[in-house]
């Protein structure tokens, strides 16, 4: 499911499948799923040889990566994506919106 709305020059773009889910707001980017992992241990993406990556929240600004969350610090334990996505929009909100 997509949806696409847009208010002047400013559009937000929401996703959501049964493995990830996004939100596009401005110039911000909100992901959750199987496409970006992080190492529990290591707090990386994905850039080391343990086998215990989890699915990963990301959160970007202007493009630029801003945060990751692994899917145990979003609560996400399998089920709806969008949960873990909203969890992790939550969890970064107060920095994002106090800029």
């Amino acid at each position: 499911m997509a949806i696409l709305m847009r208010r002047g020059r400013t559009s937000v773009n929401a996703y959501i499948a049964s493995d990830y889910a996004g939100l596009e707001a401005g110039v911000y980017e909100f992901y959750f799923g199987y496409e970006r992992t992080i190492c529990p241990v290591h707090g990386n993406d994905s850039k080391c040889e343990c086998n215990d990556k989890q699915w990963a929240f990301v959160a970007r600004k202007n493009g630029q990566e801003v945060g990751r969350l692994s899917a145990r610090q979003v609560h996400y334990h399998g089920g709806e994506c969008v949960e873990a996505l909203l969890r992790g929009i939550a969890r970064f909100g107060d920095k994002f919106w106090k800029e």
